[in-house]
């Protein structure tokens, strides 16, 4: 019954081990936020600078600083867009008007030409 219980235990284990396999239950692991790379909380301070200058590490660093820029860019470009959009919006809002007040002037010498004969006569 002993070694049932053993067995038991080492299968949990064994199961534990295979749903996490670089989670080991006697280090503490955290994720790299530039590159994902598992590092153990307990490393001293010259593994964790070795990992920080390590060509994975500069080459997410500077993927990521690379698509910052462009991430910037295009909102720049996407606001410089919608402003263009707003002048011309206006621009042709302004024609408009400019073509009311032509013809509302055109209608009222119109009218004021047939006011002046009739009143003539």
């Amino acid at each position: 019954m002993r070694q049932i219980d053993r067995m038991k235990d080492q299968k949990v284990e064994f199961i534990s081990m295979t749903e996490h396999p670089l989670i080991l239950k006697d280090k503490q692991m955290k994720v790299c936020e530039v590159c994902g790379a598992m590092q153990a909380l307990q490393d001293n301070e010259k593994r964790l600078q070795t990992h920080l200058e390590g060509k994975l590490h500069t080459g997410y660093l500077k993927i990521r600083e690379h698509l910052d820029i462009l991430r910037r860019r295009r909102l720049d470009w996407k606001r410089r867009q919608e402003e263009e959009k707003e002048k011309l919006r206006i621009q042709s809002e302004m024609r408009e008007k400019e073509k009311l007040r032509e013809r509302d002037n055109k209608y009222n010498e119109r009218d004021n030409k047939y006011a002046n004969n009739t009143a003539k006569r």
